[in-house]
């Protein structure tokens, strides 16, 4: 879920569906695009119609999943959630599952989403570059880009990390089952044999809704496999904040954040 991602026979996609992933040098959700491009459809159009484009899209995506004997996974945020789960509900008889997925750490998501120019937390700081504090546009490109160092310049870290936790209440607080990245994706910054298990079961907790007792715990470790010990344990938050001993200062003492490993 680190942007888009495949592997056989289970594709992720988007309901992002106007957003560019420049990673893959395509649309998040090519099946929106698809529909947005056959119509010919103005800004204005898309913009007044995106929920039935986004649902179409859907049903395009499930007939291509059901054609390749693929799981088809789309992921959305809060607001995409709230405003689009009732007509999910209705699709193919109300065949749609939920699983949640948060980031533990709401200091490190804070900091990834500032760093990254979201417009969800622009009144919470912006993006500088390390070396002179200056602000910074490379923004998600900054990951084509590591020899620029960029950092988070918080101007109200207190009102980022409560809006990120009533985020991680609410998709908490469903009806489903919800699993945090960090015990999702584990297996990618370890090569522990202990790890490796934990993340492939709970992945078979995640996928569990769709398939119920159907899938095999071998097949979700050779899925997860190939991405085992490829990436970085998370470095520090200091080297990626530029003003980190006031943000620092700002929330040692506050339990329910500082008691949970957010500061480091």
């Amino acid at each position: 879920m680190h942007g888009f991602h495949k592997t056989e026979h289970v594709n992720f996609e988007f309901l992002n569906a106007n957003q560019y992933n420049s990673r893959k040098h395509k649309q998040k959700n090519q099946y929106y695009q698809d529909i947005v491009t056959e119509r010919n459809m103005t800004k204005e159009e898309e913009i007044e119609n995106y929920s039935d484009l986004v649902i179409e899209s859907i049903e395009r995506a499930q007939e291509l999943a059901i054609e390749t004997k693929s799981l088809m996974f789309f992921k959305a945020s809060v607001a995409q959630y709230i405003k689009l789960h009732s007509r999910l509900d209705d699709l193919d008889g109300g065949a749609s599952s939920y699983a949640g997925v948060y980031r533990e750490n709401i200091l490190d998501r804070c900091i990834c989403m500032v760093r990254d120019c979201f417009h969800e937390v622009k009144d919470f700081g912006i993006s500088v570059f390390g070396a002179n504090g200056t602000e910074a546009d490379l923004c998600f490109d900054r990951r084509f880009h590591p020899e620029v160092d960029v950092h988070a310049y918080f101007t109200n870290v207190k009102g980022c990390l409560k809006e990120d936790e009533w985020r991680v209440n609410f998709i908490c607080g469903q009806g489903f089952d919800s699993f945090s990245s960090e015990n999702l994706f584990l297996f990618e910054t370890s090569m522990e044999d202990n790890d490796f298990e934990a993340s492939v079961n709970t992945w078979m907790e995640f996928v569990k809704p769709l398939l119920q007792d159907e899938l095999e715990w071998d097949l979700v470790a050779s899925a997860l496999e190939e991405g085992r010990g490829t990436r970085t344990e998370p470095s520090s938050q200091e080297s990626k904040v530029y003003n980190y001993e006031e943000v620092k200062e700002e929330m040692t003492g506050i339990n329910e954040w500082e008691g949970q490993e957010r500061i480091r």
